[in-house]
């Protein structure tokens, strides 16, 4: 009898033993889980910051284009109507420099100054466009558009946004 019962209580270890068993394998995968999903939240918070930040990019560039493209237009036709981009861009434009500033990989951080610098002098060059023609001096506000200044503050915008936005690329791979 006393062999029956050592029988009988061994299935029992042996089965409560199976069952703890199982209980921290199945805790051992929830946190292995767990922890997977967190990696992945992180990584996608991660790449949407960079999106944002690249979309941020192009609205900068795009700003500043339209600025040009206003003021362009108010130089050939003097009409008020043309310059609503280039005050909508004044207006945007710190806020978006804010932004990348705020969520920017350090090396775009880093560019926003020469990028500041450069968008001051193509803002002023269009400034004094506009002045200019509101002053009656409309050819003295072409002859600026001719002389290519405000064209090679555009080129150097560009090339900065461009290289800013390939680096903030790079590092989604």
């Amino acid at each position: 009898m006393k062999r029956s019962i050592a029988g009988s209580d061994l299935r029992r270890i042996s089965t409560l033993s199976a069952v703890l068993l199982i209980l921290v394998a199945l805790l051992g995968v929830q946190l292995l889980m767990g922890s997977q999903f967190a990696d992945a939240r992180q990584l996608r918070e991660e790449a949407n910051r960079i999106i944002q930040n690249r979309a941020n990019l192009a609205e900068l560039l795009e700003l500043h284009l339209e600025a040009e493209t206003g003021v362009r237009g108010f130089v050939l036709t003097a009409s008020e109507s043309f310059i609503g981009p280039y005050t909508a861009a004044v207006n945007r434009r710190e806020s978006i420099f804010r932004a990348l500033e705020a969520t920017g990989e350090p090396s775009t951080v880093a560019r926003i100054p020469e990028l500041q610098r450069l968008s001051d002098l193509k803002l002023a060059n269009a400034a004094a466009q506009v002045r200019e023609v509101r002053a009656g001096a409309i050819e003295a506000a072409r002859e600026r558009v001719r002389s290519g200044e405000g064209n090679e503050f555009m080129i150097a915008i560009r090339s900065r946004i461009a290289e800013a936005d390939r680096l903030e690329a790079a590092t989604l791979v």
